[in-house]
């Protein structure tokens, strides 16, 4: 393909501008927007294609038309699709691909994350599916019962049902009155013609913008472009335009939604403008001032005062105007009058006296500090592009920071007056209405034999390490992690990456619930919180303030083995940092007042979850799967309240004094690092810190017995569904990589899985379906499924789920499923070092607290390559047992 002299570009390809290290091209054949932005940090490339049609433009009697085809679309073309063996979400997932669409209320965008000698691939599906996919009645009435059990799923949640009732009141005419996925009814009687239509209209390479970002050679990308874009024409039809726009709103706007559930809701929003409106950066720095961090006045008065959960304060940005949204989840006691009263006390607060300089300051490095995160990444920056097209255009996102530095601080005082106004105001409530919820009749209640803390608060796949290594051409990173070991015991792990600015730590302390007993363990984990609550040189504010005003970010939290420490900083704040992090985990204050303020924010947490099915299921599953003395059992959700309850600050203080020490800790960073500082800077503020335990041994757990647990819970139109097993192998154990090959065909995909393929795809009876392996070298874990499923449908997939089992045991993988697993597996070798440094730090510490060695991350490949098909065979018989599994479910169970 012959290159033009000016930018390189190729013949039937047309330079328009480039800004920020984007260049935005036209190819004009048929006008297709293609942006490249290079990214040398590893040898991944994230493509995106981001259609200008969502939820905005559909109508009364097809909403959610634009979400339905979009899981459509995922159905295949003549040439990927299941027929053939080769649909697209396998043939992905060959070469270790991650990749998804999403639709929202401007665009919906479709996107592939994947080693750069296989971006060939995203191409040609991409431009096939862009005109080729087939929408066909069969695969419609599957996908459809799919897309209805995700809007049951969200139905679930009185925090999202409030949310989109709140756009529905704020809007008349305007189509932003619905939410994205849909009423029911259009999602059940939308016809098959009517989205073929729909595809017709918008599905156009003149509609669409291609991202390309990462690892690419440019001549390479636009012959690609030029070969499968090349065919489409551009649309035979102009794109339809929206031209309805909202009327002015002419007064206050109030509603009440009552349903089942233990907490209440208060929302409260106000009509802002356009995502290009230059008053959209004062607005997002007014939002940040009121609710991000701990220093934010809503966390000040509303969360750290015991009168609410969580809260959050967002503005929308979106093609036509918007909205900013105030939403805040109550404490027990608290009336939704206060919680109004008070947020309406700040928003008139700062209209009439603005907010403070450090305010301003602290609000403004956040969000700088933000963008840079957002860099942090082919995907990240990708996906932040992907918004900016679709709400403004491509240089919004690119000059963003400009106009966010050109705010003055009198600018916020001024949206507010401008915008906080009555009469542009809707306030919505959620008033729960008590369920006694109790086990389904057919159950007796359970009778658990004694208090004790938590397992695992999620169910973090095993086949994570199967995304650790670079592969290529890259050095092995037992060669590239530079390791320190202090004279206490502590250990630094070091790996360096091309990331600009950008510092990822992750650190683990050998102080969780196993050095506890089980009527106690629960002690570990508001240890964990109270933390960052002050220390003996600053309170809680004063802490969180040093943190924010670097726009750097620590959290902790505790599990069964491990304190957990996660943040991102800017490297420039790097020796700040780790000396905020010193002083947190060396000199906690521990303070009665907050301590009693954490106990309060469990109880109201617990209470959450009590009404949630998803952890109900899991809750019950637990106590279903170990014994009272394992580490991973906990007791239902009514006995962790009365333990909290019970608690008293010497049991934090006894604790902490007893386990915290510098002999167990084990950092890793990752990103743009000064590695000599750091190394300096841990010596000095580590290196005398004494104390720390070992973790005691959990002898091996027996193969469970097979259980139901079943707990009925009103007005959940979904239900959340675990099975579940015992007697897995740890993770060095020789048999451990058969069975990751094994469980990964099963169900580690819900898309191309032999669940997902059959419990989701052919009979379309759950929207998220797929098996995992939850273990450690610490404690035997378990095996799982997890599926959502509606009501009317439970016993058809408890059916196919276990015929499904029985079926894989006896007959086992083909040849041809293994040897596709292994090579996904080891293509996700390349992918993870595309994401983030983020998700390499989560790596590398797991290989080191799982007591691994950084060398695994370079052995893992072969260890994946060298599990024979006999081996995967034998794996499925030695821990499979369909008549040993257990089975929780929680949600709107038939009587």
């Amino acid at each position: 393909m012959p290159l033009s002299e000016k930018h390189k570009v190729p013949e039937g390809f047309k330079f328009i501008k480039e800004l920020g290290g984007i260049r935005e091209y036209r190819y004009l054949k048929n006008d297709l927007t293609v942006l490249l932005r290079r990214d040398d940090t590893a040898p991944v490339v994230t493509f995106m294609v981001t259609y200008r049609v969502g939820s905005r433009n559909e109508a009364t009697g097809h909403t959610g038309a634009t979400h339905l085809l979009e899981h459509m679309m995922f159905k295949g073309t003549p040439n990927f699709n299941r027929e053939k063996g080769t649909q697209i979400a396998a043939e992905l997932q060959k070469v270790g691909a991650f990749f998804n669409a999403t639709t929202w209320f401007d665009r919906t965008n479709y996107y592939e994350i994947l080693p750069t000698d296989q971006l060939e691939l995203a191409v040609k599906i991409e431009a096939d599916r862009m005109r080729n996919s087939m929408i066909r009645e069969e695969d419609h009435q599957s996908e459809m019962t799919v897309v209805r059990n995700e809007f049951d799923i969200a139905e679930n949640r009185p925090e999202n049902v409030l949310h989109d009732r709140v756009f529905a009141h704020a809007y008349l005419a305007h189509p932003y009155h619905h939410s994205t996925i849909g009423w029911r009814s259009d999602i059940e009687g939308v016809s098959t013609e009517r989205l073929r239509e729909f595809y017709n209209t918008f599905y156009w390479p003149n509609n669409a913008t291609v991202s390309v970002i990462g690892h690419f050679d440019d001549s390479e990308v636009f012959r690609l472009i030029e070969q499968y874009f090349g065919p489409i024409p551009r649309s035979p039809h102009p794109i339809p335009e929206i031209y309805t726009t909202e009327p002015p709103q002419q007064g206050e706007v109030r509603f009440k939604l009552r349903r089942t559930g233990q907490l209440g809701i208060v929302a409260v929003a106000h009509k802002t403008p356009e995502a290009l409106h230059p008053d959209i950066p004062a607005l997002d720095l007014l939002a940040a001032v009121l609710s991000i961090g701990k220093s934010s006045r809503f966390y000040r008065d509303l969360v750290h005062q015991n009168l609410a959960l969580t809260q959050y304060t967002h503005v929308y940005q979106l093609r036509d105007p918007s909205l900013m949204i105030t939403q805040v989840t109550l404490t027990a006691d608290t009336s939704h009058e206060k919680v109004e009263e008070i947020i309406l006390g700040h928003y008139k607060d700062i209209q009439e006296n603005g907010v403070s300089e450090k305010e301003f300051e602290i609000a403004r490095n956040q969000l700088t500090a933000d963008i840079a995160y957002d860099r942090d990444g082919s995907y990240a920056y990708a996906s932040r592009l992907n918004e900016a097209i679709a709400s403004a255009n491509w240089e919004f996102y690119v000059t963003y920071l400009d106009r966010l530095k050109a705010v003055r601080r009198e600018d916020i005082q001024a949206v507010a007056q401008k915008y906080f106004v009555e009469d542009q105001r809707v306030v919505g409530y959620f008033i729960p209405i008590k369920d006694d919820a109790a086990p389904a009749a057919s159950q007796p209640a359970l009778s658990v034999p004694g208090p004790a803390g938590y397992g695992f608060s999620g169910h973090p796949s095993m086949s994570v390490p199967a995304a650790l290594a670079g592969g290529g051409d890259q050095l092995r990173f037992a060669d590239r992690v530079r390791t320190t070991k202090l004279e206490n015991g502590t250990e630094i792990y070091l790996l360096k990456t091309a990331v600009e600015k950008v510092i990822s730590i992750r650190a683990a302390l050998k102080a969780g619930e196993v050095f506890l007993p089980p009527e106690r363990r629960i002690v570990a984990r508001i240890t964990a919180d109270l933390l960052d609550h002050g220390t003996q040189r600053r309170n809680q504010f004063e802490l969180a303030e040093a943190l924010e005003q670097m726009g750097a970010e620590l959290s902790f939290s505790s599990g069964a083995f491990h304190l957990h420490v996660r943040g991102r900083f800017l490297r420039e704040h790097t020796e700040n940092v780790l000396a905020l992090l010193s002083e947190i985990l060396r000199e906690p204050a521990f303070d009665e007042d907050e301590f009693q303020q954490v106990k309060k924010q469990w109880l109201a947490n617990l209470q959450k979850k009590s009404d949630t099915p998803h952890f109900r299921a899991y809750n019950l599953l637990m106590q279903a799967l170990f014994p009272t003395d394992h580490p991973y059992w906990e007791p239902a959700f009514e006995q962790q309240i009365e333990i909290i309850h019970q608690l008293e600050l010497h049991d934090i203080r006894q604790f902490y004094n007893e386990v915290y020490g510098g002999a167990t800790l084990r950092m890793a960073l990752v990103g743009d690092l000064p590695e000599d500082l750091i190394i300096q800077q841990t010596q000095k503020l580590f290196a005398d810190w004494a104390g720390g335990l070992d973790a005691p041994e959990i002898p091996r757990t027996a193969l469970n017995r097979a259980v139901e647990r079943p707990f009925r819970m009103q007005d959940k139109p979904n239900i959340d569904v675990y099975f579940g097993q015992t007697g897995v192998p740890r993770l060095s154990d020789p048999d451990y990589v058969p069975f990751l090959i094994a469980n990964h065909i099963l169900g580690d995909s819900p898309l191309s899985s032999r669940l997902g393929l059959t419990v989701r795809d052919t009979l379309g009876l759950s929207y998220s379906i797929y098996s995992f392996i939850s273990t450690s070298n610490l404690a035997d874990g378990y095996w799982g499924i997890y599926m959502a499923v509606s009501p009317p449908d439970l016993q058809k997939a408890l059916d196919a789920v276990r015929k499904l089992l029985q079926e894989y045991r006896n007959e086992g993988p083909t040849e041809k499923e293994i040897d596709s697993a292994r090579q996904t597996l080891i293509g996700k070798f390349k992918v993870v070092n595309g994401l983030h440094s983020g998700a390499l730090a989560n790596q590398l510490l797991r290989v080191i607290t799982e007591g691994l060695g950084v060398e695994y991350m370079d052995q893992y490949a072969q260890m994946i390559q060298d599990a024979s098909n006999e081996q995967v065979r034998e794996a499925i018989q030695h821990f499979i047992h369909p008549d040993r599994i257990a089975v929780a479910m929680a949600g709107g169970l038939p009587e």
